[in-house]
């Protein structure tokens, strides 16, 4: 059975939320919080519509972060990747996973990210490297099939990356963009050569999600996201 037939099982909506818990308790238990800049600017995009984010794809951890984010900003959220990512793990399409496709099956896969967005707080994300690569190397490499999707919402791009501070594992960290038409890879990399700051204590970086490991009762973050909703 192919790519195109195997992948378009309908997604309903109890796995993607099931997902998304798993995401932040995930985050929760096994890092050291997921920390954001640009935080009030996203929530202010989130509130106004849907949303593409366009990231860099360092580790399998980006999708559990993903979720993460959208469980605690009260989002929908789609992971685009490529088709025979699903095809090799058919229980993430039930997880909220979107194949992307090639040829004439590419339209497909730009009409169900559509429909998803049509709707409020929803965020489609993107990994144009199309593969896990650390996030120092540079050039970053994105391809450009991203542009066909950039017309569906506004699209911010998205830093990410995982820096030890002084416990045993590190912590995710995402630098949020203001949407852009062109330009990702450029302020992608901007991005991720400043995350150095947060480990240095930069308050720019808000604390989303608390580690258990410190046994914080929420941060900041969780004060501001309280205070949007």
């Amino acid at each position: 059975m192919n790519a195109s037939l195997r992948t378009r099982a309908p997604i309903g909506t109890f796995w993607p939320r099931v997902a998304r818990a798993y995401g932040w308790w995930r985050v929760s238990r096994d890092l050291d919080g997921l920390h954001v800049a640009g935080l009030e600017g996203l929530v202010r995009e989130v509130e106004d519509g849907p949303r593409l984010i366009i990231a860099n794809h360092v580790a399998w951890w980006d999708g559990v972060v993903a979720s993460a984010l959208g469980h605690a900003l009260g989002l929908e959220v789609r992971l685009v990747t490529r088709a025979e990512t699903l095809v090799q793990n058919p229980w993430m399409r039930h997880a909220g996973v979107i194949p992307l496709q090639g040829g004439l099956a590419l339209r497909g896969s730009v009409r169900e990210v559509a429909e998803f967005l049509d709707g409020p707080r929803r965020v489609a994300w993107f990994f144009p490297q199309g593969r896990q690569r650390p996030d120092s190397v540079r050039p970053l490499g994105f391809h450009g099939g991203v542009r066909l999707f950039t017309g569906i919402a506004p699209a911010l791009p998205v830093a990410l990356a995982y820096p030890f501070r002084e416990v045993e594992v590190p912590a995710a960290v995402l630098d949020v963009g203001a949407p852009l038409t062109e330009g990702f890879e450029a302020d992608v990399t901007m991005r991720l050569n400043r995350i150095a700051e947060f480990v240095e204590g930069d308050p720019r970086y808000v604390e989303v999600i608390a580690s258990r490991r410190h046994a914080q009762q929420g941060g900041s973050g969780s004060r501001l996201l309280g205070a949007a909703s």
